[in-house]
């Protein structure tokens, strides 16, 4: 997949190529080095170069493809930097650098080689990112154990940091330092902007964090690539950050926006916070862009980008990324890499479906449980159809004085208008016992487990009735339940 990832970068590459072969450059014609250069940004800056006069080298690892036009020096910065020994270039573009230990390898060859380094570093590298309005004055972070090279986490930003420390030392003068927020766009490898483009994109019910008001900060990768050939033909030093748009944007302008480009009808399922963090929904690779209270991140997409935009940044339009990053990804044909799979989301927003109706009918907590299927829902493993309750004799009397009571092949329920909620009562299928091992209805409605403010009969009595019942019916809910409770012992959460 990732061969054909790349072939479709190349094809891009070479119309670039073609059409920068007829356009007068605008620079003067700078030698360019970028360490890196094939992945994401690269490509991007290697053609805003290119098509503005400039010449571009490459170095890399030779695992990646060579673009056209462009010289492709082979070694490795973690121990085989020879082939840019005795070489000069006007610029020295760093777009791999994460490591201190490494970035000073190359900058002790390279500190002498060139007039102008220009250091891609991120907005991670601030301590506090959850702060409002963070500038380039901000403190940055720290590693707690400096000997850690572990390139993810918490570890990034202060590494990212500590590669600045590096940049600075070796280029006090003449070093010009990006910060970017989330860069976004085609030939993003993360998804995580292009998960919720083709996710809308493809119609349906679609899953969402109810935050429809929060913040959002992310920059178009051309628009990035595009400013920094701009400084770098000015000759600019020092730090900015980067990331955008100009104007606030929140997640419901965001989402609203891809609805535009939908191919099929849309349906926004809205998920509180407190069922999405305790269905372990909180991350990125399952909601990206989300930041739930938890995260103490607020600033992430609360970064003052003044001084960029000070010196010329500017955004396209938010549809021409979204349309464009969605033509690019229809193109490649692979799945995404972070978001809900189909399954998951289908099986969470049928369950958010079922229990909201429940809901609406405002029982008392305390005089209830939901049984059957519904603790197995509750927990995202599977689709639930209707929703079984047992209630305490009271409540039964009072919802069929209400509602009525059908009976099926003898088998009384309470009527509950819409057909989704069946109640049972004391005596029924639900407390006929197997043996004296099945606790009574008030016991297992006093002991319910309370979850996202629903109470649950427990997952011991779930699997202790369908194992005695053995219908086919039953029999993944055995496994499930099963499963459910393996994990539990263990101490692990369900994958």
């Amino acid at each position: 997949m990732m061969k054909i990832f790349r072939s479709v970068i190349v094809a891009c590459l070479l119309c670039f190529n073609l059409c920068a072969q007829d356009k007068k450059a605008e620079g003067n014609g700078l030698n360019v080095l970028i360490l890196g250069g094939t992945t994401f940004l690269g490509p991007h800056l290697t053609n805003e170069l290119l098509s503005r006069g400039h010449k571009v080298t490459h170095f890399t690892r030779g695992n990646s493809f060579s673009f056209p036009g462009v010289e492709n020096l082979v070694g490795d910065r973690d121990g085989n930097l020879k082939v840019l020994e005795g070489r000069k270039w006007d610029v020295v573009i760093d777009t791999s650098g994460y490591l201190p230990r490494v970035v000073e390898a190359s900058s002790k060859i390279l500190a002498k080689a060139t007039r102008h380094y220009i250091f891609i570093s991120s907005i991670s590298v601030y301590n506090d990112l959850n702060q409002l309005d963070i500038d380039e004055n901000s403190p940055l972070a720290r590693l707690d154990d400096t000997h850690d090279e572990t390139i993810r986490g918490k570890n990034y930003g202060p590494l990212k940091a500590g590669c600045e420390k590096v940049i600075q030392s070796y280029f006090p003068e003449n070093s010009l330092i990006i910060r970017p927020g989330l860069i976004v766009g085609p030939y993003d490898p993360t998804d995580r902007f292009t998960y919720w483009v083709k996710r809308i994109a493809d119609g349906g019910k679609v899953l969402l964090p109810n935050s429809p008001k929060q913040k959002l900060q992310f920059i178009d990768v051309r628009d990035l690539a595009q400013w920094i050939v701009k400084m770098i033909e000015e000759g600019a030093v020092g730090i900015y950050n980067a990331t955008g748009p100009k104007e606030d944007l929140c997640f419901e302008q965001f989402i609203n926006e891809c609805s535009r480009f939908a191919k099929k009808k849309v349906e926004f399922i809205w998920a509180d916070e407190n069922f999405l963090i305790d269905h372990h929904l909180d991350n990125w690779e399952k909601l990206p862009l989300w930041l739930s209270s938890k995260s103490n991140m607020v600033g992430l997409f609360s970064i003052n980008c003044q001084k960029a935009q000070d010196k010329g940044l500017s955004y396209r339009p938010l549809a021409q990324t979204i349309f464009d990053t969605l033509r690019w990804f229809d193109r490649i044909n692979r799945k995404l890499r972070v978001g809900l799979s189909p399954e998951e989301e289908a099986i969470i927003t049928n369950n958010l479906e079922k229990f909201s109706v429940l809901r609406q009918f405002n029982l008392p907590c305390d005089q209830y449980a939901i049984t059957g299927s519904g603790p197995l829902g509750i927990r995202n493993l599977k689709a639930i159809g209707d929703i079984d309750i047992i209630v305490i004799q009271e409540l039964w009397d009072q919802l069929v004085a209400k509602y009525g009571i059908t009976d099926q092949n003898g088998v009384r329920k309470i009527a509950f208008p819409g057909g989704v909620v069946e109640g049972f009562q004391e005596g029924s299928f639900y407390e006929e016992p197997f043996d004296n091992q099945v606790p009574s209805i008030p016991s297992r409605i006093a002991n319910a487990e309370m979850i996202d403010g629903l109470p649950f009969d427990s997952m011991e009595t779930i699997l202790y009735f369908k194992r005695k019942a053995q219908r086919e019916k039953d029999l993944k809910d055995i496994r499930l339940s099963a499963y459910w409770l393996h994990y539990c012992a263990l101490n692990i959460t369900i994958p």
